[in-house]
């Protein structure tokens, strides 16, 4: 081989090199992008939560008069009667997010601490007997979802009880 072929073939070969070095920074900067992209959706989703967490105690669905952070049980269940999957506003705002209201103060009388007994109409003559009340539940849950709770007062109007609960809000994938 000449001089010039060997020059030639070394500056391929360098070329070459170059390129696969600049392919190789190209996918860490696409894989970096990706993960950073990921990262900024499950921040929003986090905020659209909170936010989400903060508007339902102050719906004028559930709030019991001027009190804050307070939710009407018979607001509750007359919202469950509406047929949200078919309102676009309700639908748009709760998306893919299961949201229920868990009785924790005082203590409901269930076999177990960890047990949910579902409130629905007619309420028990005791409130405690019952402690999980479902506002939304999307039709489809893919994923594992990702749980926010929010301390809650819950109001008895009939009976003019105030009770603790946590306003649970699970986010599932998109």
């Amino acid at each position: 081989m000449k001089k010039a072929q060997v020059q030639h073939m070394e500056t391929i070969f360098v070329l070459f090199i170059l390129v696969v070095i600049i392919f190789i920074g190209i996918i860490f900067f696409f894989q970096f992008f990706n993960k950073s992209l990921g990262e900024k959706q499950e921040r929003f989703t986090d905020i659209d939560a909170i936010t989400l967490t903060d508007s339902i105690v102050s719906m004028p669905e559930f709030t019991c008069g001027k009190t804050s952070n307070c939710m009407d049980i018979f607001k509750i269940f007359a919202f469950q009667e509406l047929d949200l999957e078919s309102d676009p506003y309700y639908k748009k705002l709760f998306g893919n997010k299961e949201i229920t209201l868990e009785l924790i103060y005082p203590e409901p009388n269930t076999p177990t601490s960890t047990s949910l007994i579902p409130c629905s109409l007619p309420l028990p003559s005791d409130p405690k007997d019952c402690n999980q009340f479902t506002i939304f539940t999307p039709q489809n849950k893919p994923g594992l979802p990702k749980i926010l709770e929010s301390p809650a007062q819950i109001y008895y109007p009939k009976e003019g009880i105030r009770a603790i609960g946590i306003l649970r809000i699970e986010v599932y994938g998109e």
